[in-house]
């Protein structure tokens, strides 16, 4: 279906463009309206809809080729995709063909802007005889089946309508959100039924999710096929972005925090791994680690890769060689970047000098404070603030970064590993557990320690913890 995005408001005149979307690998439509506009005789004049996107899209090119381009043909402040496809769509007609063949098939409208019931209401029997996303803000309802029963009664009038589910880009009909919203939380509930500690369950969900073979998404297809929460739950396509989503969005429902590590690339698409803040008395594991589901999962050349936990609860420095060698980076992986972000901090600052700092550290400033619960780091200043001396700056930081600078203890982590497989095996007996099966996992976490027989006599309850990390 063609996704028509729509803008509600009593300011708006009508206005049309296209917005290309190159993660789903494809456009959408989007239409400022006003609350008096009728989409029916909007869309009854297909050719004049797709002259208005034409003209648009001109008067676009017009703005952006007055900036000027370089020898090369591209401009000169490295304008995106986005803007190179206007060129394309105001001097390519076969473009304009594309899309009003797309305007004369289905269409899926979403909403944003004011009083969008009675809006909707107004429109209903054009809007019931194409589809409707039900407005749920950007991010989309929470995974229950409570939030999703609360917004069908709030448009009893919609047939068939689409939901827009935290995890997923894109909609998807109200059949295939019940199906994941059943899914993620019969996974949680079967987990809390174990009884499991916070490591424990962190382990469980670690080698479920892992238990799925990356397979990417065929060429002309979204890259959400691979990567939004629906898609992958209900498909059969999976890729990093998907094991992250995947395993974030489970672990969250069982109350972890855990957040995406997303890594750029010098050589190919990027990469995305996963940061989580344990907590774990029983083990005494407490810290910031990083793991990395894709890396661990099945692979028909390996076929014990459920031995190998070499990717699960690392200190994020730990994945350092083996990103650069792949051309990956990150900020929060980064020690020298960490250094720069404290020592370039300055008390007397300009309004812009900040602006530009906070940009450049936006994902150091935000991320790992909202990884344990908190606030950013620091906020914009205002008029009269005054702002925290370089050191107290340092001392507000500095109990983030020691929770990066360690890996669990190795012993408590096999120990907690053991209790696991063990649950698993009972489950599916072609899961391996019992002493050779941790002595063949301790040899793979590559964890530098040669004292495998005694961590094997902690693990079974033959000798106390030694503290080593």
């Amino acid at each position: 279906m063609f996704r028509v995005v729509v803008n509600v408001s009593k300011k708006n005149e009508i206005d049309v463009e296209i917005i290309p979307d190159s993660f789903r690998n494809d456009y959408e439509l989007a239409i400022n309206v006003n609350p008096d506009t009728s989409l029916a005789s909007l869309f009854s004049d297909r050719k004049k809809i797709v002259s208005m996107i034409k003209e648009k899209s001109s008067s676009q090119l017009e703005e952006m080729m007055s900036l000027g381009l370089d020898e090369d043909g591209f401009f000169d402040d490295k304008k995106s995709f986005d803007d190179f496809f206007l060129m394309e769509l105001a001097d390519n007609d076969i473009s304009l063909s594309e899309i009003e063949k797309s305007l004369d098939g289905p269409l899926l409208f979403s909403f944003f802007g004011s009083d969008l019931h009675k809006y909707i209401d107004n429109n209903i029997e054009f809007l019931n005889e194409n589809g409707v996303t039900l407005p749920s803000g950007s991010h989309g309802i929470s995974l229950s089946t409570k939030s999703l029963d609360s917004l069908l009664s709030e448009y009893p009038n919609v047939k068939n309508p689409y939901i827009l589910l935290q995890g997923n880009v894109s909609s998807v009909p109200v059949e295939a959100a019940r199906d994941t919203i059943n899914y993620i939380n019969g996974v949680c509930e079967h987990v809390k039924g174990l009884e499991l500690s916070p490591l424990e369950e962190v382990i469980y969900v670690f080698d479920q999710i892992r238990q799925r073979e990356y397979s990417e998404e065929l060429d002309g297809e979204s890259y959400e096929k691979s990567r939004g929460l629906s898609d992958i739950i209900l498909g059969n396509k999976i890729v990093c972005a998907g094991y992250s989503n995947l395993y974030i969005t489970i672990l969250k429902n069982l109350g972890h925090n855990i957040t995406e590590l997303p890594l750029d690339s010098d050589i190919n698409k990027g990469h995305s791994r996963v940061i989580i803040k344990l907590d774990d008395d029983k083990y005494d594991i407490h810290g910031i680690f990083a793991s990395d589901p894709t890396w661990s999962s099945k692979d028909e050349e390996d076929p014990d890769y459920l031995d190998s936990y070499s990717f699960f609860l690392r200190r994020p420095s730990y994945f350092r060689n083996l990103d650069s060698t792949f051309g990956l980076h990150n900020i929060i992986e980064n020690t020298d970047e960490i250094n720069d972000f404290i020592s370039e901090y300055k008390q007397n600052y300009s309004i812009i000098d900040y602006v530009k700092w906070m940009s450049k550290y936006r994902t150091l400033i935000s991320t790992i404070p909202r990884l344990c619960g908190d606030e950013n780091l620091i906020e914009m200043p205002t008029a009269n603030a005054k702002m925290p001396t370089k050191k107290e700056f340092y001392s507000m930081i500095k109990h983030y970064f020691e929770m990066f600078n360690k890996n669990p203890n190795i012993p408590q982590l096999m120990r907690a590993i053991n209790t696991v497989r063990e649950i698993e095996h009972q489950d599916n007996p072609e899961i391996s557990a019992g002493r050779e099966a941790m002595e063949r996992i301790f040899d793979r976490y590559d964890s530098g320690l040669k004292d495998r027989d005694e961590t094997m006599k902690f693990v079974f309850g033959e000798r106390k913890p030694r503290n080593k990390s």
